[in-house]
């Protein structure tokens, strides 16, 4: 009947140490909190192994197990020992579960986020393309009368060019401005 939450959740349902929360129709005294135990929206929360079995629609199914070793030094034995005593099992140290945590969110998550990044880039490309030529179809006008007061097309590029350039290089600090503000906030 007890559970250790993660901060950042008991701030968000307003708990504390001592009081009762409702997990799966199940009454469970808060014992502990826990720093840094959310990712990605996600909090994390701990029971015993027999509380997860009354809260668990499949109590025959483990996902994963943390086991607290006291004696850092005797790890690898702990380890080989689980290994041999249950071999259908995967027995990963720390930082082999980081790493196979990484390798995962590398494989399914990480294509995702580059996938939106190029998108992003081929729509902002597009949209500058789309201003700049909407800029010089405003103007053209203007370049009508420089061409006729005797200025050469190479000089006409160079004024399209730098005036395209400006706008770019304005557009794109001020988006690195507002980006950096805003992971500030």
């Amino acid at each position: 009947g007890e559970v250790i939450i993660a901060e950042s959740l008991a701030k968000k349902l307003n708990k504390n140490v001592g009081d009762q929360l409702d997990l799966v129709s199940q009454e469970l005294n808060i014992v502990g909190l826990a720093a840094s135990a959310s990712a990605f929206g996600t909090h994390y929360a701990w029971v015993s192994f027999d509380q997860a079995k009354v809260l668990s629609k499949f109590p025959l199914l483990v996902n994963f197990a943390y086991i607290n070793v006291t004696e850092p030094d005797q790890t690898a034995d702990i380890t080989r020992r689980l290994q041999s005593l249950y071999p259908e099992l995967a027995v990963l140290t720390k930082s082999e579960f980081v790493a196979n945590n990484k390798a995962e969110l590398d494989e399914s998550f990480l294509p995702i986020i580059q996938a939106i990044v190029v998108i992003g880039f081929l729509i902002g490309t597009v949209v500058i393309s789309l201003t700049l030529y909407t800029s010089i179809i405003d103007k053209a006008r203007e370049y009508g009368i420089l061409k006729a007061v005797g200025v050469d097309n190479r000089q006409l590029y160079r004024v399209v060019l730098v005036q395209a350039l400006v706008t770019t290089l304005s557009g794109l600090t001020l988006g690195l401005l507002l980006v950096t503000l805003v992971n500030k906030a």
